[in-house]
């Protein structure tokens, strides 16, 4: 099993133990793929959370592309996201004639469209170094977002004649999706490029970036 491979299973047990999955639960898949031996000594007291750490990207400041690692840029988007992500969520829950949250729902879909510049950024720029790695799931990682986008669009213009109350499936459906996707782009995708790119090419991404424009969040250039 390669590292790459081995920190993609770790950081989605880590997630669902975030997420509240049960510990004995997470203990067996960690078992199943990693087997006894990888177990530390103090096997009685063992946790994941407190055994593992799983690599995240960070900033350094002697880098030559000026401070700032434009794939953590990608993973602030990614949370501005999920934080829009669980407004939905929270607005969905409310009745069915509750003025307030529909036009809070309508707000935040509008929102929601700004995923299409994270989108072309991963598509136009990630995607030409992630190719040169030959990671494989591109094709499918690109279709599901073209899928995303087109659900966001239909979703948007229903909501200019119907109440998005009438939606609730659709938009479940869609935001599950998005949540899929940030989840294999930070455990994944993000994590293969920061251990593989060189200064020179982080720079080039930055630059790149900084011509789309940015996703939810205030950047400074």
């Amino acid at each position: 099993m390669s590292e790459t491979e081995k920190q993609k299973i770790l950081a989605k047990l880590l997630q669902d133990l975030k997420e509240g999955k049960d510990e004995e639960a997470v203990k067996k898949e960690y078992l199943a793929a990693f087997g006894k031996d990888s177990l530390p000594d103090h096997k009685d007291n063992w946790t994941l959370s407190s055994t593992v750490k799983v690599p995240k990207l960070q900033s350094d400041e002697n880098h030559s592309y000026e401070k700032e690692n434009p794939l953590v840029v990608f993973a602030q988007e990614n949370g501005a996201l999920k934080a829009l992500l669980d407004n939905i969520a929270i607005d969905l829950n409310n009745s069915d004639d509750d003025l307030v949250g529909k036009k809070m729902l309508i707000d935040e879909f509008i929102r929601l469209s700004e995923i299409e510049i994270h989108f072309t950024k991963k598509h136009k720029i990630l995607f030409e170094f992630l190719e040169r790695l030959e990671v494989e799931t591109l094709p499918e990682v690109q279709s599901k977002d073209e899928e995303i986008l087109t659900l966001i669009k239909h979703l948007n213009q229903s909501f200019k004649k119907d109440s998005p109350y009438l939606y609730r499936e659709e938009i479940s459906h869609v935001t599950s999706l998005i949540r899929e996707g940030i989840s294999y782009e930070n455990h994944f995708l993000l994590p293969i490029l920061d251990e593989r790119l060189n200064d020179d090419e982080l720079f080039y991404i930055r630059k790149r970036s900084d011509i789309y424009g940015y996703c939810l969040i205030r950047h400074h250039k």
